[in-house]
């Protein structure tokens, strides 16, 4: 018995040891987590990640100021089209036309001030169709009147020939 050795097993750790360990492990990770955190903080706070937050932010607000603007120029368009479908040329009235041209120059405007946006053409390209379509109310009821004097001119002229034959 002299010659026999106990046999002991080198991966026997007895419990005291496991919470000593896993403490001492636990430990050592969230220090060295934090101290790396710290200097990855400390030495970016200027980052990109910030960087695309506060661009984001400006982003937001600025969709949130042109959703604004949209519904308050919406209200100006459908005052617009109401007067243009009321314009009626040959009443000599100028100072309805240029109200009408004020309110399209505003909406033109718009789009001049914020030029650098896409999204803001769409008030010029709206004061552009308004624009034509004033132009071609006045066109057509500037046809519509040759219409008339031409088919007065034409009825005189039939009435002249029927005397002329009598």
């Amino acid at each position: 018995m002299k010659n026999e050795k106990r046999v002991v097993s080198k991966n026997y750790i007895n419990q005291r040891e496991r919470h000593i360990s896993l403490f001492y492990v636990t430990i050592c990770f969230l220090v060295l987590l934090s101290i790396t955190c710290f200097f990855f903080l400390k030495n970016n706070s200027n980052s990109r990640i910030f960087g695309r937050k506060d661009k984001l932010v400006t982003r937001m607000e600025q969709i949130e100021s042109f959703k604004k603007l949209q519904s308050e120029v919406a209200l100006q368009c459908d005052t617009l089209h109401a007067n243009i479908k009321k314009f009626k040329p040959d009443v000599y009235a100028s100072y309805e036309e240029n109200d009408i041209r004020y309110e399209l120059n505003e909406l033109k405007g718009i789009y001049l001030k914020n030029d650098w946006d896409r999204r803001y053409k769409m008030f010029e390209q709206i004061s552009i169709l308004y624009d034509m379509w004033l132009t071609d109310r006045k066109d057509l009821w500037c046809k519509k009147q040759n219409l008339n004097e031409l088919t007065l001119n034409l009825q005189n002229c039939e009435m002249g020939l029927q005397r002329a034959k009598k």
